[in-house]
Parts: C-alpha cells; sequence; structure tokens
C-alpha cells in the first residue's frame, strides 16, 4: 500500500467516529430516533467509501454500482435523521422517490448511454 493511500482512509475513519458518536447519542436517548439514523448514514457512507477504496480489486461495473447504491443509501437515511430532528418524521415517499430517480438515471449511464 502506497503512503498516499493511508490519507484515503482518512475520510471513512471520519466517517465511522460519527457514526459512532450518532449511535451512541441514540444508546443514551431512545428518543432521539434521528441520531440513529443519522449514524446510520455515516455508517453507510463509511462503507461506500472502504468499497470504493478497494475498487481495483472489483469489477469496475460491480463498484460502480454497489458504491452508487451505497451513496444513495447514505444520502436518504440522512436527509430522514435531518427531518426527523426537525419534523418528528421524515418524508419517505419524496425521499424514496429521489433514491429511484438517481438510481434510474445511474443505471440509464452506466449500462445504456455510457459515452457520457
Amino acid at each position: 500500500m502506497q503512503a498516499q493511500s493511508y490519507f484515503q482512509l482518512l475520510n471513512p475513519l471520519v466517517f465511522v467516529l460519527f457514526s459512532i458518536g450518532f449511535v451512541s447519542l441514540f444508546a443514551v436517548n431512545r428518543d432521539m430516533k434521528a441520531a440513529a439514523w443519522i449514524g446510520a448514514s455515516y455508517a453507510f457512507g463509511a462503507t461506500a467509501f472502504l468499497i470504493d477504496f478497494m475498487r481495483d480489486s472489483f469489477s469496475l461495473v460491480f463498484v460502480s454500482v454497489v458504491t452508487n447504491v451505497l451513496y444513495t443509501i447514505t444520502a436518504v437515511t440522512f436527509s430522514a435523521g435531518i427531518a426527523m430532528r426537525y419534523r418528528q418524521h421524515a418524508p419517505w415517499s419524496t425521499l424514496l422517490l429521489a433514491a429511484a430517480l438517481n438510481l434510474s438515471a445511474f443505471a440509464f449511464f452506466l449500462f445504456i448511454n455510457d459515452d457520457m
């Protein structure tokens, strides 16, 4: 592993620390469901960064699909956590529609129109 690669691991490390922090807040106070969703989003983000870091070990299409799905889940769970923090409920239909549009546009440009 090259020395510059170690610096690429700082972002997943920070995400893991934030995830532990938010899940710990939820463990202390079970009424803070927003903290659990935000902690989960950081865990999904750290996983996506680590899979993206190991891009050379897998096929490019596999890594692209898995990381895009994980980044989409990260955005949806983080948005749900923020919405729960301020409105006590998340707009799931809107979040899932945005995720479906994101993933369908990604699939279109990956498999159908790949000359972009």
